[in-house]
């Protein structure tokens, strides 16, 4: 593995060695890092497309000692447990837990990456009443005439985040915001014009990947 400590917690991204995230000689403290990293909250959009494929990331406790390892069980999509396969010739499992990565969200205004708790923040910021809507694989934020927007990588990650963001709003009780995903197309001729007026290129609006 390129070091020569005895036991490290390696990102797995598809059962493919992504990073190292750390290591050390010691089992007890890596065991504590481990822990403190799977009981971290879980993230609000987690990750599910990268470089254009699924992925499935794994946080595993390993050990490049050969010793007896134990039997290692984790659940798919559908909550069913199952056997780790997991064959390596670097290293050996001690423990394995589901990983979530943080997704990134392309705020047009600022020409940079945000996260959902930032964009939520930004839906329940105020008292005036504001209208999300999705078109393609972009989320906007209307208030009357002024609209802004975030993109996605694709349209299933725009209605994914649209729904969790829809929902946290409801737990909440937000009162002020209403969110439309179906727009008629008569709608949306009126509304590539007010999203040009607003600065949004036309050839973008009309994009349903922006890797």
């Amino acid at each position: 593995m390129g070091n020569n400590k005895k036991y490290v917690i390696v990102l797995f991204s598809n059962r493919k060695k992504r990073r190292v995230l750390f290591k050390s000689n010691n089992l007890k403290n890596t065991q504590k890092k481990y822990n403190e990293i799977i009981s971290k909250e879980k993230v609000l959009f987690p990750q599910v497309h990268r470089n254009k494929v699924k992925v499935k990331y794994e946080i595993a406790l390993v050990t490049t000692v050969n010793t007896q390892t134990p039997e290692l069980f984790t659940k798919d999509e559908m909550g069913r447990t199952k056997k780790v396969e997991f064959t390596s010739g670097e290293f050996f499992f001690l423990e394995i837990d589901p990983y979530q990565i943080d997704e990134k969200i392309w705020d047009h205004q600022n020409d940079d990456f945000i996260y959902a708790e930032i964009l939520f923040d930004k839906i329940k910021r105020g008292n005036v009443f504001k209208q999300v809507f999705t078109l393609n694989s972009k989320i906007f934020i209307q208030v009357d005439d002024e609209v802004k927007g975030f993109g996605l990588k694709n349209l299933e990650d725009c209605n994914r985040l649209f729904h969790i963001l829809n929902k946290k709003s409801i737990e909440i009780g937000l009162g002020n915001v209403m969110f439309v995903q179906d727009i008629s197309t008569a709608q949306r001729k009126d509304l590539y014009v007010l999203l040009q007026k607003n600065g949004f290129p036309k050839e973008s609006l009309y994009r349903h990947y922006s890797y």
